[in-house]
């Protein structure tokens, strides 16, 4: 629990750099976040501004108002006797 309210602080941190011709925004990836300050913090010499760099190379778009919807279908039961010759 301390360790991913660490990681959501310090990607709050993070600058991400845009360039003005991107169509989206981009957030941090948390994911990979917290995987890098877990290892931030084993390692014995820890470069906060390294960590602050690496964090910033693994973002993803936001895509605002996404209206595509998941086509999820229903699986049909399948009998236990089916491998069963008669």
């Amino acid at each position: 629990m301390v360790m991913s309210k660490f990681s959501s602080r310090i990607a709050n941190q993070v600058v991400i750099e845009n360039e003005k011709s991107d169509i989206h925004t981009y957030k941090v990836n948390m994911k990979m976040a917290i995987y890098l300050c877990k290892k931030f913090y084993r390692a014995n010499k820890g470069n906060g501004k390294r960590l602050m760099r690496d964090i910033a190379k693994y973002t993803e778009p936001v895509h605002p108002n996404r209206k595509d919807e998941r086509n999820i279908k229903t699986k049909s039961f399948v009998g236990f006797t089916y491998g069963i010759s008669a």
